[in-house]
């Protein structure tokens, strides 16, 4: 078992070590990172995030705990519980009040697994974490537009969609539809459906948010001198050199623990939040 804990956060390290008492009446051994000053022969404390490991796991913070718990993830095919600390806890499986409940019901096989989309970005000679929220394109410099180039493809056959100056370009999934790029002015998109959002962030020119199917190859093209590629908020690389990069459906969905006492639909509470 795996123990994900929001950095230097007081309230999600206690909710954590109420969840490895529990877990420590069940199993032999669970890693944990970082370290919150929890003493225990069971527990090994992990230097790297990725490093995390283990049949599922249990992400204990906000969204953005669970956004870098699914990236540290990959492709792994591994449930992950969130037990929500943050402010709107939107991919929470059960609230912090709930943390030592949550995990009696997972060790009991009593819960069920949400499969949400998640998008693959790759380059010429790279390949990056899948995305569970959305995958941004922006400029290196903060206030500064770049030109962006637009291709879509699908079985063989592509066009060019727009060739515009802006302040960045947002490509989200289901989930995503209601972050970023919802914010931006995006659709959101119901998590039933097999579409990602195409949304451009302050173009010079009025260019229409997208949504198109996820069986669709999106191209997207900036100078590399420019360019910054930002996935989930939390993973960042420069454009490569060749100025490209391709956005396709993910192989493996991010896959979050849930249960039906708790459960609710994803969309009604990213539109309640608003």
């Amino acid at each position: 078992m795996g123990v994900v804990v929001h950095e230097g956060d007081e309230k999600a390290a206690e909710v954590a070590k109420r969840v490895l008492e529990v877990l420590e009446e069940y199993v032999d051994e669970v890693v944990v990172y970082p370290n919150i000053s929890y003493t225990s022969k069971k527990v090994r404390t992990l230097k790297v995030r990725g490093e995390i490991c283990g049949e599922f796991l249990i992400a204990v913070g906000g969204d953005g705990t669970a956004l870098r718990t699914f990236l540290a993830v990959g492709e792994r095919d591994i449930p992950v519980m969130v037990v929500g600390t943050g402010r709107r806890n939107f991919l929470s499986s059960v609230g912090a009040d709930l943390a030592e409940w949550g995990v009696r019901k997972v060790l009991s096989g009593d819960f069920f697994i949400k499969e949400l989309k998640r998008i693959k970005t790759s380059s010429a000679s790279s390949d990056y974490p899948p995305s569970l929220n959305e995958v941004y394109i922006t400029s290196k410099r903060p206030g500064k537009s770049i030109w962006i180039d637009l291709f879509l493809s699908r079985e063989g056959e592509g066009k060019s969609l727009f060739s515009e100056k802006m302040d960045g370009l947002i490509v989200a999934t289901p989930t995503g539809s209601s972050a970023y790029s919802l914010a931006a002015g995006g659709s959101v998109i119901s998590n039933e459906l097999e579409a990602m959002s195409i949304t451009p962030v302050c173009p010079h020119r009025k260019v229409p948010p997208l949504v198109i199917p996820m069986d669709y190859e999106v191209e997207v093209k900036a100078d590399p001198r420019d360019a910054v590629v930002v996935i989930d908020g939390n993973f960042s690389f420069e454009m490569p050199e060749n100025g490209s990069i391709k956005i396709t459906k993910a192989k493996s969905p991010a896959r979050l623990i849930a249960f039906k006492e708790t459960w609710k639909d994803f969309m009604l509470k990213a539109v309640e939040a608003k």
